[in-house]
């Protein structure tokens, strides 16, 4: 009769161990998940919101690295000092080339004339905001 060994106890651990992973992976993709709907994540550094993911932009919010997002995929404005990243507004109205010319210039003069004092557009326009010029 041979002698066997007991493994039993083996397979315990195995269980815990998958269990400790897929509760990781879980949680992984509830943080990514909440991430994507909220539109912003948590400095934690600074215990501050970076709006839509943006966080330390102080370094390269001026005109120089606004002009570099001039296309309709990547699109950034600046307006009466703020900038703003209206790419994904850009890709809904695809067809109104002056909201393209807006693309990586300072597009303050051409908003206030087209939208005034029009106080939807200016909300609207707050959901693109990403930070102050700098």
């Amino acid at each position: 009769m041979k002698n066997k060994i007991d493994l039993g106890f083996l397979n315990k651990y195995k269980i815990k161990i998958m269990f400790i992973v897929i509760l990781g992976i879980v949680v992984l993709l509830f943080i990514n998940f909440n991430k994507r709907v909220t539109g912003s994540v948590i400095d934690i550094a600074s215990d501050s919101i970076c709006e839509r993911d943006f966080c330390e932009l102080d370094s390269i919010l001026n005109v120089e690295n606004v002009s570099i997002h001039n296309t309709q995929e990547d699109c950034w404005t600046i307006i009466n000092g703020k900038v703003y990243d209206i790419s994904d507004f850009v890709s809904i109205y695809m067809g109104d080339l002056e909201i393209v010319e807006l693309c990586g210039i300072d597009g303050s003069n051409m908003f206030k004339n087209k939208s005034g004092d029009n106080k939807v557009a200016k909300n609207t326009l707050e959901n693109y905001y990403i930070g102050d010029l700098k």
